[in-house]
């Protein structure tokens, strides 16, 4: 058998006239921070699973921001908050539809626009769930101090809207629908239903 090279990681980074090179810091932290996002959402997932409710993640978030619209929400509100294209959050919603949890409906003025509302079937669902979805954010944040979530708040942003320029899109547009979902938490006025 004939004996493997060895490689290292250090040749890459100085293969070209040009070292590149990061702090073991940055490195560690960026991938802690990757880490800590793909834990957090499969935990998540999981806490749905045990509440029974056949909901993933990304349908729970599309409920939420559609319950916090002030009227009908769009396409565009759920693509600029999943951060995904517009296609997939039809499927999404296709899904969401089937089960009887939303409903779109075509505008009359523009036969291209869609109103999204969500159903009592879908109100209730959140209703259910809601215990559950809080409870699990309390315990994952729960040893974390006022200051921390503040700074955890800001380096995230930070992080977003570089990557969503990144990807040629507008981070204040995030921010409309961000904001929305924290006024709806203290705020208790009727939403649409249909």
């Amino acid at each position: 058998m004939a004996k493997r090279e060895e490689f290292s990681f250090s040749e890459i980074l100085h293969t070209t006239n040009s070292s590149y090179s990061i702090s073991n810091d940055l490195a560690q932290t960026i991938w802690m921070f990757a880490q800590a996002t793909d834990t957090y959402n499969k935990a998540f997932e999981k806490k749905l699973a045990m509440a029974h409710s056949k909901i993933t993640p990304s349908e729970w978030v599309t409920l939420r921001l559609i319950l916090s619209a002030p009227g009908p929400a769009s396409l565009t509100d759920i693509s600029r908050f999943l951060s995904i294209a517009i296609q997939s959050v039809s499927q999404l919603l296709n899904k969401l539809e089937k089960r009887g949890l939303i409903k779109r409906v075509r505008s009359k003025d523009d036969k291209r626009m869609v109103k999204i509302y969500i159903t009592e079937k879908g109100f209730e669902l959140l209703k259910e769930i809601t215990p559950f979805t809080y409870d699990f954010i309390k315990n994952t944040s729960g040893t974390l101090s006022e200051s921390e979530i503040k700074s955890l708040y800001a380096i995230s942003r930070k992080i977003r809207d570089r990557c969503l320029k990144m990807l040629g899109l507008d981070p204040s547009g995030s921010d409309v629908v961000l904001d929305r979902l924290a006024n709806m938490i203290s705020d208790t006025p009727s939403r649409t239903k249909k």
